[in-house]
Formats: C-alpha cells, structure tokens, sequence
C-alpha cells in the first residue's frame, strides 16, 4: 500500500500487505491469513528504487 497525501508531498508512506485493503470488512477475507496463538506469518519484498 502506498499513500500520499497529494501530489505535491514531499514523503510518502509504504506499507507491505499480504492481503487486500479493508480485508477485514471482506466476507472472502481479502487473502488474510488467520493466525492460530503462537503461530508466525512471514515474506520478503526487495525493493529498487527508480531515480527519475
């Protein structure tokens, strides 16, 4: 997820998701993965940021 609060900020804010925004409200769940106590969920992302 990426967010802005316009065009013209000068930061934006990054987040990885395993799943679809406003999952939670998702009947289908939006691809969360419920965790059972004492269970771990974990990725990796590489990133590469682009010098324009």
């Amino acid at each position: 997820m990426i967010y802005s609060p316009d065009e013209n900020a000068d930061f934006f804010c990054f987040e990885p998701m395993t799943h679809l925004p406003n999952a939670h409200n998702m009947p289908s769940g939006g691809g969360l993965v419920a965790l059972e106590h004492g269970q771990s969920l974990s990725g990796c992302i590489t990133l590469h940021p682009v010098v324009l």
